[in-house]
């Protein structure tokens, strides 16, 4: 059975699973020390790419992808929204001027329409089921103007199916789908990821672009 957004919503900080391999008092503390994983920066470098004017995370967790992208860029502005309240009040007290929210991914966003150059998903759709990964997905393409960048499990499936307690899908066919003109994704590569052989075997990179 896979993970929900029941189970980031309420989990507690004294859960014993720690999500990254790094010496922390709670897997909250561990995404916060987990930016200095390798596939942050790459999220970095294409995101930089793009020279967005402002970026949305969903499932921004303590915004690690966030603080890197604004540290690189200053003058680009961030926004993360997560289920977890304890991660966004973590998010909060690390770089308090973004715009910090909690939030439901599966309810209709709290943006308007266009709102943001870029809108990263890093390890978050995997959590979305096949009934609501529609509604998901078009919620993304209404609020953002330029670009996607997703990092994810992939998978033939459009909908998805069922891998290692996640769901893995073929993201680029959304984004092709959804209307952006220019769509690529790869494997990710073994720096990118390393140590966790799921990942090794199932991440990809997607990226599109509207015209």
């Amino acid at each position: 059975m896979t993970q929900g957004f029941d189970y980031w919503s309420q989990r507690p900080l004294a859960d014993p699973k720690m999500d990254w391999a790094y010496d922390s008092g709670d897997w909250v503390q561990g995404y916060v020390d987990s930016i200095k994983h390798p596939h942050r920066q790459l999220i970095v470098d294409e995101i930089g790419k793009l020279k967005p004017e402002n970026v949305l995370e969903l499932g921004s967790n303590t915004g690690p992808n966030l603080v890197l992208l604004k540290q690189k860029f200053p003058e680009v502005k961030i926004a993360g929204i997560d289920a977890n309240p304890d991660a966004i009040r973590f998010a909060k007290g690390i770089w308090p001027e973004a715009d910090w929210r909690v939030g439901d991914a599966l309810q209709p966003l709290p943006y308007g329409d266009k709102s943001f150059d870029a809108i990263i998903c890093d390890a978050f759709l995997m959590y979305v089921s096949p009934q609501e990964i529609e509604s998901v997905m078009k919620e993304i393409n209404r609020v953002v103007k330029k670009a996607v960048l997703i990092i994810d499990w992939f998978d033939e499936s459009k909908f998805g199916v069922e891998k290692d307690f996640h769901w893995a899908r073929s993201y680029h066919r959304w984004l092709r789908d959804l209307g952006f003109g220019l769509v690529w994704h790869r494997k990710l590569e073994e720096h990118e990821w390393p140590v966790t052989k799921k990942w090794q075997n199932n991440g990809h990179i997607f990226v599109g672009q509207k015209n």
